[in-house]
This record gives C-alpha cells, sequence and structure tokens, in this order.
C-alpha cells in the first residue's frame, strides 16, 4: 500500500470517527446543545481536526444526512422488481418507513435537514452532497411512479406534484411516528399514496 493511499485510508477512518461520535452525542442531546468540542473529545481528537473534515457542525448533520439517505436508496435498489407496480411501491414505502423511524437520530436528522433555513448555512460541498443523495433518492420514487404508469396501474399526471406528495406523505408519518398511540402506519402511508397515484 502507498503512502497516498495509506493517508486517504486514515482520513477516511478519522472522519468515519468524528461522524460517529457526532451520532452518539445525538443520540442522547439535543444537535442544538451538541458542541464541536463535545464531538472532538468524544472521537478522541482535538477541536481542530473537526475543522479540517467539516466547515461546520451542521455540514457534520448534513453528511449524516447524506450518508442516511445513500443507504436508503441502496436498500430500495435492492428491492426485487419482477413482480406488480403496487406490490413494489408497497414494499418501497415500507423500507422508506423503516429507515426513516429506525432510530431516533435518524428521525432528528430528517427533521433538521428539512427545516427551510438549514442549507442555507452549508458549505457549497455540503449542499452538494445533500442535493445529490436527495436527487437520488427522489429520482427512485419518479422510476417508481413512471413505471406504475407503464404498467397502466395510475394515470399518466405531471410527476412533480406527485414526489411532492410522496415525500410529504413519508416525512409527515415519521414525524408522528414517536407517539406511542401510533403502530405503524407504513401500510395506511402506503394505501393513501397510492390512492393518490390513481387519482393523477
Amino acid at each position: 500500500m502507498s503512502t497516498a493511499e495509506r493517508r486517504t485510508r486514515e482520513l477516511e477512518r478519522r472522519e468515519r470517527s468524528l461522524l460517529d461520535a457526532a451520532v452518539a452525542l445525538l443520540d442522547r442531546d439535543d444537535w442544538q446543545a451538541v458542541t464541536v468540542e463535545a464531538i472532538a473529545e468524544r472521537a478522541e481528537y482535538a477541536k481542530g481536526t473537526v475543522y479540517r473534515h467539516f466547515a461546520s457542525k451542521d455540514d457534520m448533520l448534513a453528511r449524516l444526512a447524506a450518508d442516511w439517505t445513500a443507504a436508503t436508496c441502496d436498500a430500495l435498489e435492492a428491492l426485487d422488481a419482477d413482480r406488480p407496480f403496487e406490490a413494489v411501491l408497497r414494499e418501497l414505502v415500507a423500507v422508506a418507513w423503516r429507515r426513516m423511524t429506525g432510530d431516533r437520530v435518524h428521525a432528528r436528522l430528517l427533521a433538521r435537514v428539512a427545516q427551510s433555513d438549514f442549507r442555507r448555512g452549508l458549505s457549497p460541498e455540503a449542499r452538494r452532497q445533500l442535493d445529490e443523495s436527495d436527487a437520488r433518492l427522489l429520482g427512485l420514487f419518479a422510476g417508481t411512479i413512471d413505471w406504475g404508469v407503464a404498467e397502466g396501474a395510475i394515470p399518466r399526471a405531471p410527476l412533480e406534484p406527485r414526489l411532492f406528495v410522496l415525500a410529504a406523505l413519508l416525512r409527515g408519518a415519521a414525524g408522528l411516528a414517536d407517539q406511542a398511540d401510533i403502530v405503524d402506519p407504513g401500510p395506511a402511508v402506503a394505501e393513501a399514496i397510492l390512492a393518490v397515484l390513481r387519482a393523477g
């Protein structure tokens, strides 16, 4: 292994350690209360190390959200597509639901990243990573909708409003996920999405 490869691996390991420390702190604290110092201390690095990898604490959050979205896309792309559209859409919603509500940290990430002011303060690189991961996820949803139209399961209609409704229903349901009286609304969300798509 070359010196350059060793250096790259070390940078990646250090970055992952910092991100893992941020996740651990986010799991028990409000993100606003978490400091760069606390992240560095948890990862056992100096504060300056954080800033060598990330322009800000919110850039770390954006990176975590982008990584999470990429992993969600990987899970969705692994679905068996050799079935009717509606079966695949239901499974797509179930997988997205489990990913969105699987743990408290990711639910908090999604809530913070969805706030309208969040992206304004990010570095161009963090904004690019977040935009690319969001575009990939929306592309998967768009491809699924196009497939439903081609199969004749749903009528042709403008795509943008459909994507908006799909994302809004998933995010809205995820926002309610921590309420004790709601038991896995994933199937109801899938039915709501199908109803909207069938309505055109």
